[in-house]
């Protein structure tokens, strides 16, 4: 088993994501970007620490990142058919249509 947790950038989901709430605020601006957003996830599935990997460049988008992250529920990463604990990696995305 390799030390640390593993990282995985293709998660899989318990239920599909709910979309981030869009800041009102970066609405008015007219802000979009895309936040890269790690998250450790444990061998049960609960989502812990999450952190900015990459930011948007606003801090409005990155924290409404964050915060959607946070309520998401993941698939345990596995190895060799064990559970184990993993940091995932996933975009998050606001874009106005």
């Amino acid at each position: 088993m390799p030390p640390g947790p593993v990282l995985i950038t293709a998660p899989r989901y318990r239920s599909p994501p709910a979309p981030p709430v869009y800041p009102p605020r970066a609405i008015e601006l007219e802000i979009t970007g895309t936040v890269t957003v790690r998250a450790r996830v444990s061998p049960d599935g609960m989502t812990g620490e999450t952190l900015v990997w990459r930011s948007s460049g606003h801090t409005l988008l990155d924290h409404a990142a964050l915060a959607a992250v946070r309520r998401w529920a993941f698939e345990p990463a596995t190895v060799e058919g064990r559970r184990v604990e993993a940091w995932v990696e996933v975009p998050v995305h606001f874009r106005l249509n």
